[in-house]
């Protein structure tokens, strides 16, 4: 959902939300919101944010083993975190 903030301090910029439905539990998740300055960066974040939910980078996962979704985060942010960092 992308929507255009008239008050507060946003206001001007679009927020940008998605709640995809948990193939597991059945329940909708909500994901963090995020800002955009305009309309087309706002759908491309929507994009975005799909494509990480669609990579299996889900916030709750009740069958997943720590081990393997903590890995699957770590080689995703591989670029931002820092070389000693990713090395421990």
């Amino acid at each position: 959902m992308i929507k255009k903030m008239t008050t507060g301090k946003h206001k001007g910029e679009y927020q940008v939300r998605i709640q995809p439905i948990n193939k597991i539990t059945g329940k909708r998740e909500s994901w963090p919101v995020a800002y955009a300055s305009n309309r087309s960066n706002a759908k491309a974040l929507e994009r975005q944010m799909w494509a990480d939910y669609e990579d299996g980078l889900q916030l709750a996962d009740g069958n997943a083993i720590f081990a393997d979704e903590f890995q699957k985060y770590v080689v995703h942010k591989e670029n931002t975190i820092s070389p000693v960092t990713y090395r421990d």
